[in-house]
């Protein structure tokens, strides 16, 4: 049977959720990737995925407009209070819709079952990357990459599978796919000025037969849109880094414009995640000045540092020489930053694997205070595009590299051994006056050739040295970290 006609018939009634409405996965462009796009990808698309959604949240500045246009001298006293109170009432019920939908799609929150494994994720993982980059600027999304891996075990089995899922830190498949939605319905986040949003692909050889259980529960369990295309072609690269930077609001054009696919590629499995978030106390500009940044190399660069008091602000200092503290976001969520003491190195302390740890505790910290916070934050945008092979190679994730070990048994039965040809994980973190913008995404191609990987009081928080950043989704789930090593 012809792919595109067999996944058609296949993926055309998957993922129709009983939620308050729908709203396709594709994209959309610049600022918010869900508004909606034009990709050229759309000719290859097989099924578009509904995601679950809830209402848009309304706007209290709607209210406040609204009442303005109000004219009391016009329309008396009764009339005025009965349309205030209608515009009002109005408010109520949509903010009561929105409400009941994010219980409907949070649930309880964070499984604490979940929880563990993914700090425990995101602690290996970004001690890898921080130690192989211990000089460089990184961004780096645990979120994201946890994300494509849950989706690999969908599509491995055997050894290659339990390694995969050692690393999470799950036993069995049925805890990957729980897993991979909790993190899903957790994280989303679509709100004016706030926005936390994930999409996932599979992109399939048109040439394939692929078994249709399996490309089944990666559009029920992981909400992955399914494209059949040409491997190989110009046309097939545009389309996939089409889908890349609608998802991503064209952040990692760069990073995207890289990847590549060629006639052996049997299955590419694409994930993404974009984030804009505000400030709750925005910095203003005119308090901005001009100072130094001394770069992990000891090189001073010019900088322009945004500055802002807080005067009730929560930090956790420890005696081992740095300082955390957090910025807080309009969502509610937030950015911690983690400072060294004048006389240390952010490298010192990631060789003690310090830095992912105390970022990751720092809501239990038992020595967090309240005290005046001297903000001097740097604007930065720091991006990083990662070659994952050596770096899962490093974490015992080696199976999938070699075409004697590898089981992709559940996705196709070929000739050939399937095996991991290449995974890559690009990120981007800018911050500024307004707020943070952030985005990142991992692709892994599979193929039937592949290389072997090597085996390898007053707190000042004065940003103007190295220093490292998370921010944290619901709950404290890691979206996004990175260090900052120069400007």
């Amino acid at each position: 049977m012809k792919i595109k006609k067999m996944l058609s018939l296949l993926l055309a009634g998957v993922m129709m959720l009983s939620m308050v409405a729908c709203g396709a996965q594709g994209g959309g462009s610049g600022a918010d990737p869900a508004a909606g796009g034009t990709g050229t990808y759309e000719k290859y698309e097989v099924a578009k995925v509904k995601l679950p959604e809830i209402p848009e949240k309304p706007s209290y500045a709607d209210v406040e407009n609204a009442l303005a246009a109000l004219d009391y001298n016009k329309l008396g006293e009764a009339k005025y209070t009965a349309e205030s109170n209608k515009i009002m009432d109005d408010y109520a019920k949509k903010q009561s819709a929105y409400e009941e939908a994010m219980v409907a799609l949070r649930g309880d929150g964070v499984d604490p079952q979940f929880g563990g494994p993914m700090y425990g994720f995101t602690q290996n993982t970004a001690n890898t990357i921080f130690g192989e980059m211990a000089d460089k600027n990184v961004a780096y999304s645990p979120a994201n990459l946890y994300m494509a891996l849950c989706m690999l075990c969908e599509v491995t089995d055997g050894e290659s599978r339990a390694q995969i899922m050692n690393l999470l830190g799950l036993n069995n498949i049925e805890e990957v796919r729980a897993s991979a939605g909790q993190l899903w319905r957790n994280l989303y986040l679509s709100e004016e000025g706030s926005k936390t949003l994930l999409a996932n692909s599979m992109w399939l050889n048109e040439n394939i037969n692929f078994k249709e259980e399996t490309i089944k529960k990666l559009a029920e369990n992981y909400y992955a849109s399914g494209f059949s295309v040409p491997m190989g072609e110009k046309e097939t690269d545009e389309a996939l880094r089409a889908w890349i930077n609608e998802n991503t609001g064209g952040l990692l054009k760069d990073a995207a414009g890289s990847l590549e696919t060629d006639p052996m590629t049997v299955l590419a499995l694409v994930s993404t995640i974009y984030f804009k978030d505000g400030w709750c106390h925005r910095f203003e500009p005119s308090l901005n000045t001009t100072g130094d940044f001394t770069s992990a190399d000891g090189k001073k660069a010019q900088t322009e540092f945004m500055h802002y008091t807080e005067n009730h602000g929560r930090y956790f200092h420890s005696n081992e020489g740095y300082t955390i503290a957090e910025l807080p976001m309009e969502s509610g969520l937030s950015m911690r930053f983690f400072l060294p003491d004048e006389d240390k190195t952010l490298a010192a302390f990631q060789d003690k694997n310090y830095v992912i740890g105390s970022l990751l505790s720092y809501d239990a910290g038992i020595a967090i205070k309240a005290g005046k916070i001297k903000w001097s934050v740097p604007k930065f945008d720091v991006q990083s595009d990662i070659d994952m092979k050596g770096l899962l190679y490093q974490m015992n994730i080696r199976d999938i590299f070699d075409k004697e070990s590898a089981n992709f048994s559940p996705i196709a039965e070929l000739d050939e051994q399937l095996v991991v040809t290449d995974i890559k994980h690009a990120g981007r973190v800018k911050i500024d006056e307004e707020g943070c913008e952030a985005a990142a995404f991992t692709s892994i191609m599979v193929g039937v050739t592949s290389m072997m990987p090597q085996d390898l009081p007053v707190i000042e928080m004065n940003l103007d040295r190295p220093f490292a950043f998370m921010i944290t989704g619901t709950d404290g789930m890691p979206l996004f970290t990175g260090m900052v090593n120069q400007i």
